[in-house]
């Protein structure tokens, strides 16, 4: 019912003194919510990128301006969500208009205009002027790097835009580079980017030798760029309203914590496979014992009377004891990326992206890759290489920190395999006891912050 509706309303949408049309909100929905909802997932499947993309971005803002060629779509998805939608055919009547009042919209859509216009900027300065101080622009434009425009230029052919229905037939496209400058030199911050994708099979149809054609499709697949066929950008009037800034803070934790979240889940799963893998070795191990306890049995049982029987029984041992060594080496090897794979994910989860992470490493730079952070050797030599060696002795590893924590060392790891110093350097594990522990776990790492005034 909410889709019928919505057309209705903006079949009887007006034209104001400003010469925009003021698409009425659906009558659906309370008069007295002060906040519209996001759209429904059903009214934005009826659109196609980047009209969809637009409509996630300003269905939650209240007065909307929709600016371009073939909004009558989104505008009543955005109408139907609550939003208080007002819409301009084109760009002239906002390059025009002198009567509309400034900061009178939270968001304006630009949509099929910008790669049309000689001026864009000068639209989108206009534009600015019709924002409140929070308000935001949305602006969609078609790439010029996408796949199909790359094959039919290698092709000889001239790029094919697909244009709908009165809108103009001068096109020129932007990449993600000169849309941000564009956005600059309008006065915007551009402040989130979304891609709209699509391939470009028909385009690859245009060269006759199948080995071309794989190879193009393969490496154009792997570019990201060549897979983007249109960005919607948001940008923000520059500077930033502390009120923006906070929402960007926000949405930069939230996605942040959905990221590590995400990480965490492959994580256990691969710590599911890996324990499987894990079971099954031991298994083989528990297998083997018990093979090679029957075996020298049999050996004892046959001493002395059949010293021919009793040489191919000593080879059959020998040959078991390296196949138990050669399993309880894979059970460390094991075990031990195992540690890695959750020293990493300690790391993202409970460390800052700017951390510098010291490394009981004894040189294996796989301890290293932190998910972003710096990791250094601890102890290290000059350009950060691997001492080669443990602390003489407590003293020794206290001044050592000392120096690193100088160096602008942030965090001391200590991965399980290196829980023993803290038994043989006694002072050092009393001195690390002044830290805070940011992280503890017997099966994988401690990990304490070297700052003194964040307290235990």
């Amino acid at each position: 019912m909410r889709t019928r509706v919505s057309q209705t309303v903006i079949k009887s949408a007006r034209t104001d003194s400003s010469g925009l049309h003021a698409v009425p909100r659906a009558p659906d929905y309370p008069p007295e919510r002060s906040t519209p909802a996001r759209p429904e997932r059903d009214s934005i499947e009826q659109l196609r990128d980047p009209d969809a993309r637009m409509a996630l971005l300003l269905g939650h803002e209240d007065r909307v301006l929709l600016a371009g060629h073939q909004t009558r779509d989104l505008c009543r998805v955005l109408a139907t969500a609550g939003c208080r939608v007002s819409s301009s055919e084109g760009s002239s009547t906002l390059m025009r208009s002198r009567t509309i009042p400034s900061g009178r919209f939270d968001a304006v859509g630009l949509v099929r205009v910008v790669e049309y216009l000689d001026d864009p900027v000068g639209l989108l300065r206009q534009a600015a002027k019709m924002l409140t101080r929070d308000g935001c622009i949305a602006v969609a434009v078609p790439n010029i790097t996408h796949g199909s425009v790359r094959l039919r230029l290698l092709a000889g052919q001239p790029p094919h835009v697909s244009v709908d229905a009165g809108t103009p037939n001068g096109w020129r496209g932007y990449n993600a580079s000169s849309l941000k400058e564009l956005l600059g030199r309008a006065g915007f911050v551009v402040t989130r980017t979304e891609l709209c994708q699509a391939r470009f099979d028909s385009e690859v149809a245009l060269f006759d030798e199948p080995d071309m054609r794989k190879t193009l499709l393969d490496r154009l697949a792997a570019d990201t760029d060549a897979l983007t066929s249109a960005y919607v950008v948001v940008g923000h009037k520059s500077p930033l309203s502390k009120q923006v800034q906070l929402e960007l803070r926000m949405r930069e934790l939230s996605t942040g914590h959905e990221e590590a979240g995400h990480t965490l889940r492959r994580v256990q799963h691969s710590s599911e496979d890996q324990e499987k893998s894990l079971s099954d070795l031991h298994k083989r191990q528990a297998d083997l014992s018990n093979e090679l306890g029957d075996l020298k049995r049999s050996v004892i049982g046959r001493l002395g009377p059949e010293p021919l029987r009793l040489k191919e029984t000593h080879q059959a041992l020998v040959s078991l004891i390296g196949e138990a060594d050669a399993v309880r080496r894979d059970l460390e090897r094991l075990q031990y990326t195992q540690m890695i794979g959750r020293i990493q994910a300690a790391v993202d989860v409970c460390l800052p992206h700017n951390a510098v992470v010291l490394v009981v490493s004894k040189g294996d730079p796989r301890l290293l890759e932190l998910r972003g952070r710096t990791g250094w050797h601890f102890l290290q030599v000059r350009d950060g290489v691997y001492a080669g060696h443990h602390p003489a002795d407590s003293n020794a590893a206290i001044q050592a920190l000392e120096q690193m924590i100088a160096k602008g060392a942030s965090h001391l790891l200590l991965p399980r395999t290196a829980f023993w110093w803290l038994d043989h350097y006694a002072a050092f594990r009393d001195y690390l006891n002044k830290f805070r522990t940011a992280f503890r776990d017997d099966r994988t790492c401690v990990i304490h912050v070297l700052d003194r005034s964040a307290g235990r």
